[in-house]
């Protein structure tokens, strides 16, 4: 098997699919290949059908389907190439959880990867997969993140923590929700979980997202949810939003269709991490917010009345501190 896929190290998968059954006898051997190992481990009692097939499935659908991009192809691509079929398996043999205070999972697999997320951001050519934190796992969990939250004029505070790539996919958070309709406020700067949670019940808003993975190593990511208390999320109400999200109690599933333009508008960025220094609002939100900036407010350290050019700021992180 290890010689078989040395052949393959410059496969692609071009506009029209070239290649494509090349692709999927690569994987499907490769991947037989590991969990037949893992049987012989005593991982597994049996050969574990189930996971073969989710694992090829989510790959292949990851590497035809037109919404995402031609960077995550390319990471997937490598890692078949480079025979990574455990890291393969772990990113898409099953979906990020949404557990109790949101979704955490490893937004890299290696520090190289991580590094290069660091300096390329939505165009690192890494391994990814519906069980890892990326530019398509966030969109879709905050695509129906909002929509569980019921009603017009819905108001979410984001923020995020010191982690790599922390502030960029707090803007990507951002613009999913803009363009979901809801109304947000955004933290000027990297805030911890009691400042986010104080900002939702002080200004009465209806979610607070922190974009963060807690006490989990360097590699991970994902984000923290807060009900409009203030606190994470009770039983019926993770439940509503797992619902929104993966469908279920009258819901459909967000799909890559519903996220197609915004991971457009993701790796459309130009300047890599440049682009967001200095920035209170990222690029994304400010791309979503056009032409309505009433629908964005600043939490920074002073205020300022909205102007036709500029976003209300309100004085919020002294407030907190006093508190």
């Amino acid at each position: 098997e290890r010689r078989r896929g040395s052949r393959h190290h410059e496969i692609h998968v071009g506009p029209a699919g070239e290649h494509i059954e090349t692709v999927r006898g690569t994987l499907e051997r490769g991947l037989r290949c590991y969990l037949d190992g893992e049987v012989a481990r005593g991982t597994f009692a049996e050969f574990p059908e189930r996971v073969f097939a989710t694992t090829r499935d989510s790959v292949m659908l990851w590497l035809t389907h037109p919404a995402i991009d031609p960077y995550t192809k390319r990471g997937l691509l490598k890692a078949i190439a480079a025979q990574r079929w455990a890291d393969i398996t772990m990113a898409h043999s099953r979906k990020v959880a949404f557990g109790t205070a949101g979704p955490r999972q490893v937004a890299a697999l290696t520090r190289v990867e991580l590094e290069e997320l660091r300096d390329r951001l939505f165009r690192a050519e890494i391994l990814k997969g519906p069980n890892t934190i990326n530019n398509v796992t966030l969109l879709l969990l905050t695509v129906g993140a909002g929509r569980s939250v019921a009603g017009e004029g819905k108001r979410v505070a984001i923020t995020y923590d010191s982690r790599i790539a922390g502030k960029v996919f707090a803007d990507l958070v951002g613009a999913a929700l803009l363009q979901g309709g809801s109304r947000i406020e955004v933290f000027d700067q990297s805030s911890p979980m009691p400042e986010m949670s104080f900002a939702v019940a002080k200004r009465q808003l209806d979610l607070g997202i922190l974009v963060s993975a807690s006490h989990n190593p360097e590699l991970f990511n994902g984000y923290k949810v807060s009900n409009r208390v203030g606190a994470q999320l009770d039983p019926d109400t993770r439940k509503r939003v797992e619902a929104a999200i993966y469908g279920g109690n009258g819901h459909e599933a967000v799909t890559f269709d519903h996220i197609a333009e915004l991971l457009q508008a993701s790796i459309a960025l130009e300047g890599g991490p440049q682009a967001y220094e200095g920035l209170g609002v990222g690029p994304l939100v400010a791309q979503y917010s056009a032409g309505r900036l009433d629908r964005v407010v600043v939490l920074s350290d002073h205020e300022a009345a909205p102007t036709s050019t500029s976003y209300e700021h309100a004085d919020f992180h002294g407030p907190h501190t006093e508190q």
